[in-house]
Parts: C-alpha cells; structure tokens; sequence
C-alpha cells in the first residue's frame, strides 16, 4: 500500500474512532457500510491502523444493539478474533478482541456458542498464561460470564481444558488481588450453573480448600458467592454420595463459616447460619464427620 494511502487510511480510521467512542453512536444506516471495510482491515493492515480498527468494533458492540452485532457477525468477525488471537503478541490488540467477545457474551448470549469452541479456548488459555495482567483480567472476566449463562457445554469445555483450569487455580493461589477475584468467579458461576458431576471435578481439582481459604478475605458480594459455591458443593456431595462435608471441615471451612456468624454483613451473617444449621448442627447432619479420624 502506497505511503499516501496509508496515511489517508489511518486518518479515516482515526476520525471512525472518533465518532463511535462517544454517545449516540452513529446511526445503523452508517454503520452498515463502515462494519464491513472495518472487518476486512483486520486482515489487511498492521500497526495503529488495526489497533484503531480493532477499538472501533469495541466501541461499536458495547451497548447491546441487536443489529449491530449481526452486521459484525454476518461479517466474519469472529473468525476475525480468532485469527487475530492466534497471530498478535501484542496486549492492547488482544484486549480488545477479548473485548469484543464480551460485549457479544452481554448482547446476546446466543452468539456464545458461535465462537465458544476448543480452538478460541485454546488461544484464551495462552493469552491467560502468557500476556499482560489487564488481559488477564480481561480473560477471566470472559469465562466468568461464560460460565455464568453459557450452559454446562461451555462449563464441560473450560473444566476439560488442563491449561486453563490449572491457570484459574495458580491465580485463585497467588494471583493479583482483582485477578483473583475475578477467578473466583469463574469457580462460583461453575458451582452455581453446573451439572453435579461438574462440581464434583471442581472438588477432584481441589476447590474446596481454594473457597476455604477466601472465603473471608473479600467484599461482600464475593464473601456470598463463595458461600453459595460451597453451599452448591455440598449439595452435590449429598446427591452422589459423597462426604464433602468432611473435606470442607478438614480444610477449615466449617471454623471459617461459623467465624462469618460474627460478620458486620447482616446477608453475609445469615448465609452462614443457614450452611452451619443446614449440615453441620441439626439432627439431620449427624453423621457428617462419619470418618473423622480422631
């Protein structure tokens, strides 16, 4: 591409970007002829052009519109993420791919399944072992969601993959603080929309110590979804008979839940009251320790 050229085409992308960062958004009438020259600059150009082009179809699917996110879809950009994935090293071009999925994860959760797939997983789980903490973050907030409306294929697809899962549970040891938590959630939307042998592999990868050991040290809103993850867990123990019960005392839990009857939180407080009476105090939670070693 002759030099003049690309510099008419940087200055064009740079005003599209202009335009679609702020609200309103140009009209779909505009933006109808735009989405697609965009999509094929992606596979054409490098540099601050693709960083522009990528961070216009940021900003293009934040904010749920419908039409807008067919167009981008009827134009090839996931397979545009994809590729793009698998070939840049460069963090703000991930990122903002990572982006687009998201915003598609929240517009409509059917396009899930479009480009939730072993290969995309795959270049997630590189981007999550390998790139700059703000994509990390970025990743786990992408499976968290997933996780959370994308239906047990999608949870089956992350827990059978060993790169990522291993990676969720070394940042959930000793990960960034935000990074952790965001982690975190992954394992609570897992527990909350899983089937019962999906939360049992969450226990065979050793997630109840992991919960144990967190289950005091956030805000509010993770504090109850630790709770509600352990409450699932056990839930599921019960149904396939197994003592998690007895796994959760052994790694301190019941000590740190009962410790939670203390909380400032008044929701916080009363979830932990219902865990401790549910299995752990009544005459139907008897025989929990069956097995303790004394």
């Amino acid at each position: 591409m002759e030099n003049n050229h690309i510099q008419l085409l940087e200055m064009i992308v740079w005003s599209i970007s202009n335009l679609c960062r702020g609200k309103p958004k140009p009209g779909l009438e505009h933006l109808s002829i735009v989405i697609p020259h965009l999509c094929n600059i992606l596979q054409s150009v490098t540099g601050e052009i693709l960083t522009n082009a990528c961070w216009v179809l940021v900003y293009l699917s934040d904010g749920s519109n419908a039409m807008v996110l067919q167009e981008m879809d009827s134009c090839g950009i996931f397979q545009n993420c994809a590729s793009m994935l698998g070939q840049s090293s460069d963090p703000s071009l991930i990122l903002a791919f990572l982006r687009i999925l998201c915003n598609f994860v929240f517009g409509d959760t059917g396009y899930i399944h479009k480009f939730f797939n072993s290969d995309i997983l795959e270049l997630i789980s590189r981007a999550l072992t390998t790139s700059t903490r703000d994509v990390r973050f970025e990743v786990c907030f992408l499976l968290s969601n997933i996780a959370e409306v994308g239906g047990q294929e999608c949870i089956e697809l992350i827990l059978d993959s060993p790169t990522l899962i291993y990676t969720i549970i070394e940042i959930i040891q000793s990960g960034h603080m935000d990074l952790k938590v965001e982690a975190l959630w992954i394992v609570g939307n897992i527990a909350e929309q899983g089937s019962e042998e999906q939360l049992q592999k969450l226990v065979q990868l050793g997630m109840i110590p992991l919960l144990c050991h967190n289950v005091e040290t956030y805000d509010v809103k993770t504090i109850l979804m630790i709770l509600d993850a352990i409450d699932n867990i056990l839930i599921a123990g019960d149904r396939l008979g197994e003592n998690y019960r007895l796994t959760l005392d052994e790694h301190g839990g019941v000590d740190m839940i009962e410790s939670l009857q203390t909380y400032v939180n008044d929701d916080v407080y009363r979830r932990a009251v219902e865990i401790i009476d549910s299995y752990f105090g009544g005459d139907d939670s008897d025989d929990w320790d069956e097995g303790r070693s004394l």
